[in-house]
């Protein structure tokens, strides 16, 4: 898709879905009241060095509705631990959304 194409897409989303860290940028592109649903793990701050408060500011200056639900990091034998594999907490994820729509 072309940014333009990007543009439109995200302005007219109302909730987005999206792991920490992922996909930021384009809260500049969505309208206030948006839901944003991060899935975040335990130790994201230690990842995000500093940057999981300026999430929770940015949204707020932005009039974003910041959900977060949390993951863990998904284990896998015989490989290294990598952060973008999580295991999502479907019932917390659920109950989110649910919530939103409600």
């Amino acid at each position: 898709m072309s940014v333009s194409e990007q543009d439109e897409k995200f302005s007219q989303a109302s909730t987005i879905l999206t792991a920490f860290g992922s996909d930021l940028v384009t809260w500049y592109q969505v309208r206030p009241g948006t839901d944003f649903v991060v899935l975040d793990f335990n130790d994201m701050e230690a990842v995000y060095a500093g940057i999981a408060a300026a999430v929770e500011r940015y949204a707020a200056m932005l009039r974003m509705n910041l959900h977060t639900v949390h993951c863990d990091v998904a284990q896998r034998p015989g490989r290294l631990e990598y952060h973008g594999d999580m295991t999502v907490d479907c019932t917390a994820l659920r109950e989110t959304l649910r919530a939103i729509i409600s």
